[in-house]
This record gives C-alpha cells, sequence and structure tokens, in this order.
C-alpha cells in the first residue's frame, strides 16, 4: 500500500494498492527478500504497508478466527487503520481478529521464517501478516507439507471478503460517513458472486 501519488482519483482513494503473489515461502522467502534488495528507492521510499497473506483457509478447529502477526514494538498509523478495519469486517461476519507480537527474525541467520513480514521488517518496511493458521512450524518442510489437509472453500471466500473489505476501507475515502459500507454475514451470498469459486476449487485441487 503506497501513497497515493498521483491526480487519479485523489479525492477518494488515499493509497496505491498493489498486489505481488510471491511464492518463495519454501525457499525460505530469499526471493521475497531479493526482490526487496532491487526495488527502486523511489518506489519503496513510498511504501506505507505491506500486508502479508498467509493460510487463509482455517484448515483447524479455529474455524472463526483470523490472526494478524506483526513485529513492531509501535504500529504505524496506516496498520493500526487498517486493523481497525479488518476488525469491524470481520466482526461483521462472526470472526474474531487475534493480534499477536511477534519477535523479529534475523533473516540473515538462516533460521526458519514463518511469516513472509518478518523479511520486510529487517528492512525496515511496515509490514504485517495476517493468517487464518495460529500453528508455530519449525521448518518449511513442516508447513508447506499439507497435500493431506481438506481446504475450506467456505471459510476461504469469507476471509478473503474480510480482507478485500478491511483494504478497500483503509485505502478509498466513502463520501456518506452515515452510511455502513460493510457487508453483514447475512449479506454474504450476495457478495460471493464477485469470487470465482471454480478458480478456487481449481487452486484446492493442486494444494
Amino acid at each position: 500500500m503506497n501513497q497515493n501519488g498521483g491526480d487519479l482519483a485523489a479525492q477518494k482513494f488515499k493509497f496505491d494498492l498493489a498486489f505481488f503473489l510471491t511464492p518463495t515461502g519454501s525457499l525460505n522467502y530469499q526471493g521475497t527478500s531479493k526482490f526487496i534488495d532491487y526495488m527502486p528507492s523511489n518506489i519503496k521510499d513510498r511504501i506505507e504497508v505491506v500486508i502479508c497473506l498467509d493460510s487463509l483457509a482455517n484448515m483447524g478447529a479455529d474455524q472463526n478466527n483470523l490472526y494478524v502477526k506483526h513485529s513492531s514494538k509501535q504500529l504505524s498509523q496506516v496498520e493500526k487503520q487498517f486493523m481497525a478495519k479488518l476488525v469491524i469486517a470481520a466482526e461483521l461476519k462472526g470472526v474474531k481478529v487475534d493480534n499477536q507480537q511477534v519477535k523479529l527474525i534475523d533473516i540473515q541467520s538462516g533460521d526458519f521464517i514463518q511469516h513472509e513480514h518478518h523479511v520486510y521488517g529487517e528492512k525496515s518496511i511496515n509490514a504485517l501478516t495476517v493468517t487464518a493458521n495460529n500453528r508455530n512450524y519449525e521448518s518449511n518442510f513442516q508447513k508447506y507439507s499439507f497435500r493431506d489437509q481438506t481446504l475450506d472453500l467456505v471459510n476461504l471466500k469469507r476471509n478473503i471478503l474480510i480482507i478485500s473489505e478491511a483494504l478497500l476501507h483503509t485505502a478509498y475515502e466513502f463520501g456518506d460517513r452515515k452510511i455502513n459500507y460493510f457487508i453483514v454475514k447475512e449479506n454474504e451470498a450476495a457478495a460471493e458472486t464477485s469470487i470465482d469459486v471454480n478458480h478456487l476449487e481449481y487452486l484446492s485441487e493442486l494444494m
């Protein structure tokens, strides 16, 4: 999430949103580290927060929980705004958000990195990890050997919707503050039409 640097929808959008697929977790996020190193400074300096998504399908007993992992002693204003919107969107769908501060890992040590936000944090970039999985792993093999686990598509769609709403409400300035623009649990079915169910099922088959 970057500061809005242009006039495009400047009155409404407070930030530019950029989405990156970085499937480098099994390599201890070395690809992410190199990506940051080669990022132009004029882009890196505009980054307000990086939100890393990790294991959004609830596969354990905690079906109605999302966890926010961070390593900052003091969260930035934008991080606080996002987390506040995430709590609202989640509560309206019967989901609890648990905020957890975890110790920052020295990425140069070669130790196992469980969450991607550690890589950004080591390079002085504000970052959070949002996950539906609160398990602690000790190795890449342990975390990424999940072929025997069933992907919960219902909760995956719900969690994607929650995070999407939180991002939208953080980045976009709604005109009428008297209107509640969040989707409540009873209206989730209407919102699900925007999520490609066939694509999610295809992804689950690959896993």
